[in-house]
């Protein structure tokens, strides 16, 4: 996903990539023929990232290695899962092959039957992975009796200096969340919440920082601000601090709940640029069974103290749920309304049935989901599923024209 890897720019005869304001771009993209699930859907199929042959040119530069790791990520991308394993054993046949991360641990089954790996871990259990991940590669009893980090606080940076540019990178301050909302599988990933210390957080930003000379960072927390007092302020405080004057990113969304003044204040003090929240749907009764995360009232609040902090319509982005069974299109019209007359801007965002949450238990006992294969869970089908109110659609483009319209 090198989207400034020499062979690339080269294919698309550009010295550099076109990116947005903040560092963001489109990756390259090739169309391909559909998979058979989905032949019917009357959309094109595409592949991100570097050609075949650009990686398979990558693969052949590496020295033999003792394992090759891959990660997953949504269910419905098993497909380049599937294709990296193929080139990978074309070119170590001899190496064992290793699969974890989200489609590996929501889908474990599937992927054990389908994907030609020789290890399919699920879940996030160092003390568990490392030791099989030794014994698939043939290590020695006195490399299998590895360092393994006792906890988040312990894990090394990401190795983003292997990248051959960076426009932005990505900053975890925290695995899992405390909130169990119907549609989200972050406590099925991650069971136990964890937070970092807060000063080993501002360091690593201080690091990319000052090395790689980053000037964007995106927090990919799933619940940034719980214990707000002994968490994000002490990050913001360290990056007011240490005179890091970067730009900072949200793009998980945020719980309104803990939006105070005074936080929204150090934010924009900080340098928090892309403001998301959750709110879902403005339905009481619905806010509460999906995981009384917010309320009306509390989103309000949110909106108005990051307005004070000098935060503008532009900048608060609100995410309300589309493609619901039996959800009606009023609700969300309503929504819609409701967060642009409160001053944030309503962004829709498509639900993807996930594997184990209490949604894709509920929808696929009554039927309403066609679920068994993961090609199926991509969001972008959202108008293709039963029982989902077509008008649901048209409404995506009429929001996406009105918040290009405000910046």
């Amino acid at each position: 996903m090198d989207r400034y890897h020499p062979e690339l720019l080269k294919l698309q005869n550009i010295k550099t990539p076109k990116h947005k304001k903040y560092g963001c771009g489109k990756y390259l993209k090739q169309i391909i023929d559909k998979p058979k699930p989905i032949k019917n859907i009357p959309r094109l199929y595409g592949r991100y990232g570097l050609p075949i042959d650009v990686f398979c040119r990558q693969l052949a530069l590496i020295p033999t290695p003792n394992a090759v790791l891959i990660t997953s990520g949504m269910t419905y991308w098993y497909p380049g899962v599937f294709e990296a394993v193929r080139h990978i054993r074309r070119q170590f046949p001899k190496v064992p092959v290793v699969l974890g991360g989200t489609y590996a641990s929501l889908c474990t089954q599937h992927a054990r039957r389908y994907s030609g790996a020789d290890l399919v871990i699920a879940g996030a259990d160092l003390l568990h992975i490392i030791p099989a991940i030794m014994e698939t590669a043939g290590a020695s009893s006195a490399e299998s009796n590895c360092w393994i980090p006792a906890d988040i606080n312990e894990f090394p940076y990401p190795a983003y200096h292997l990248l051959t540019q960076n426009s932005y990178i990505c900053v975890l301050s925290s695995r899992g969340c405390p909130f169990s909302c119907s549609y989200c599988a972050s406590k099925l990933l991650h069971p136990r919440f964890e937070q970092r210390r807060p000063e080993l957080v501002v360091k690593e930003i201080e690091h990319f920082y000052r090395k790689l000379h980053i000037r964007n960072f995106a927090f990919y927390d799933d619940a940034l601000l719980v214990n707000a007092d002994k968490h994000i302020h002490y990050i913001l405080d360290g990056i007011i601090g240490c005179k890091i004057k970067a730009n900072f990113h949200t793009p998980n969304a945020l719980h309104a709940k803990y939006i105070t003044y005074q936080l929204a204040d150090k934010m924009y003090k900080a340098g928090f640029k892309t403001i998301r929240l959750g709110l879902e749907t403005i339905d009481p009764k619905r806010q509460k069974y999906s995981g009384g995360k917010v309320n009306l009232a509390e989103f309000q609040q949110a909106v108005t103290n990051l307005k004070q902090a000098g935060y503008n319509q532009r900048d608060i982005g609100a995410y309300i749920l589309v493609g619901l069974p039996d959800v009606p299109i009023d609700e969300i019209s309503e929504t819609v309304k409701k967060t642009l007359f409160l001053g944030a801007k309503p962004i829709l965002t498509e639900y993807s049935p996930i594997p184990g949450t209490r949604l894709w238990n509920e929808y696929k006992f009554r039927g309403d989901l066609s679920t068994d294969e993961p090609l199926l869970h991509n969001n972008s089908l959202v108008g293709y599923y039963p029982n989902v109110n077509q008008d649901v659609i048209e409404l995506k483009y009429l929001v996406q024209k009105l918040y290009l319209e405000l910046g």
